[in-house]
């Protein structure tokens, strides 16, 4: 009998969620798409760019292997009136970062696009050179402010929204998550091994400062069932 009572549990929530069926959209910062700057930085041929420069990012849609939906936590402390002490909600937690995972490309655009956009955060150097295989452009805020090293650019030029997107099986979103305010904040070291022919991947941490989910998403699929 139980077998039965949780397929029919089962059928009653469209089935199981799976893991592989997720996309992420990551949408340009203002500040990079202004001018074609990120473009121009990491050379990419216009078939990779929009009109005007900026960097065709569904192209990461289709490269993020590894993503996470959020976590959710609140803090506590404790209170005592009379007898012992319990634990009272206290404020928003903090929010984990969010890791996602890409293959790597053969020209590697995904890494020095994360790479280059760090860079427009928080330049290494006031000027690209080159020498170091970068186009010689001056690093500078969409207003043409130019910038030394360690210093950071404008918060609303470099902050932008990634979604993570689970799918059910009919290939219609189940789940939406929307993180709001991203930027890149660590590109983790990418081994490179003679003994190894495998295909390499990057993965990149993100902070943002909230994250929502949209509602009543589900009613899309159900409509799917439904009969005229």
């Amino acid at each position: 009998m139980f077998p039965d009572v949780f397929l029919a549990h089962a059928a009653l929530h469209l089935d199981f969620a799976k893991s592989a069926k997720f996309g992420v959209l990551i949408f340009q910062p203002t500040g990079l798409v202004a001018g074609g700057l990120l473009g121009g930085l990491i050379g990419q041929t216009q078939a990779t760019r929009f009109i005007g420069g900026a960097i065709n990012t569904t192209g990461l849609t289709l490269q993020c292997e590894q993503a996470v939906l959020p976590g959710y936590t609140i803090n506590t402390v404790e209170q005592k009136v009379f007898g012992a002490p319990f634990s009272v909600a206290a404020t928003p937690g903090d929010y984990q970062p969010l890791e996602l995972q890409f293959i790597s490309m053969g020209d590697m655009w995904e890494r020095k696009f994360f790479e280059d956009w760090m860079e427009f955060i928080m330049p290494k150097g006031s000027t690209r050179s080159t020498a170091d295989n970068f186009v010689g452009a001056p690093l500078v805020n969409a207003d043409g402010v130019s910038r030394a090293a360690g210093s950071a650019t404008y918060r609303n030029e470099y902050i932008s929204t990634i979604q993570v997107i689970s799918f059910h099986e009919t290939g219609v979103p189940n789940a939406r998550y929307t993180f709001e305010e991203c930027y890149p904040v660590a590109v983790a070291p990418q081994p490179l091994n003679w003994g190894d022919d495998g295909i390499s991947r990057v993965n990149v941490t993100f902070k943002y400062t909230t994250w929502s989910r949209e509602k009543n998403i589900i009613k899309q699929i159900w409509d799917q069932f439904r009969t005229p």
